[in-house]
């Protein structure tokens, strides 16, 4: 049992180093982001998978030395077992907390938002609700009904189109449950030390495919042009690089293509 927990560990230890490397690896991410993130929660998994299958065989292999009667062969199994256990405990006490944080902060952000509530309308199953706000900017929350908020601000800035993809672009995350990976995005970076590739470029790389993932969505339900021209001029009204990019990701993917 040991050597086969050592093998399952040292394939969850490749699975969480290496994949980060293969999975930056040149510019296919931009063109399919959706395949990319699905190769980051599928290497999050696998590894999260061998790492659960190496603690059995540890917990397995002490129960076995328990049963077989002292000596020191059966001690090194048992306290190596429930040492593993004892570790698998503390992960969840961080895994827990830390999900807990994301979810309290989550329900602050919601009561305010909906404590500035200046109108809203029903659009298919999705309420869209205008906040009293004069920054610009746009989110979403799943629930009964999923609910869509744009501020003041941000219908002040742009054009009717440009509105509409934003709102097909918050439609997508919700219909993606891109809450639930973010979710695991920060729960999985707050549990595993920062300067590990895993934990940082996961995180980075979720945050950033979600957002194309969204994007390629509103596209497709209004047009690349209203999408682009949306991101530039939130872009241009909060310097935010990253609106920029993806305005750039898009001309050349879908507009300079034809």
């Amino acid at each position: 049992m040991l050597i086969s927990a050592i093998v399952l560990l040292v394939s969850a230890a490749v699975v969480f180093f290496v994949s980060p490397f293969l999975l930056s690896v040149g510019q296919w991410q931009s063109r399919r982001p959706g395949l990319a993130l699905s190769g980051w929660l599928a290497a999050l998994a696998g590894g999260l998978v061998l790492s659960t299958a190496a603690v059995v065989a540890l917990v397995v292999g002490a129960l076995q030395a328990d049963r077989g009667g002292a000596g020191p062969q059966a001690l090194v199994p048992w306290i190596i077992g429930w040492m593993a256990l004892a570790v698998v405990g503390i992960v969840l006490a961080l895994v827990l907390s830390a999900s807990d944080d994301f979810g309290r902060k989550l329900k602050a952000e919601a009561r305010v938002l909906r404590s500035r509530w200046t109108g809203w309308y029903v659009d298919s199953a999705f309420r869209i609700v205008t906040v009293d706000d004069d920054k610009p900017y746009a989110c979403s929350l799943a629930g009964r009904p999923p609910e869509i908020y744009l501020s003041a601000g941000l219908r002040r800035l742009l054009a009717h189109d440009e509105c509409a993809a934003i709102i097909a672009h918050e439609k997508s995350h919700i219909a993606h449950r891109h809450n639930l990976v973010l979710r695991t995005a920060v729960v999985n970076s707050a549990c595993l030390p920062p300067r590990l590739p895993v934990s940082e470029r996961f995180r980075a790389s979720v945050l950033t495919l979600v957002e194309m993932v969204a994007d390629d969505d509103a596209v497709r339900a209004t047009s690349a042009e209203s999408v682009r021209n949306a991101l530039e001029a939130l872009g241009d009204d909060s310097s935010d690089s990253s609106l920029r990019l993806r305005s750039l990701r898009l001309e050349r993917i879908h507009l300079m293509a034809g």
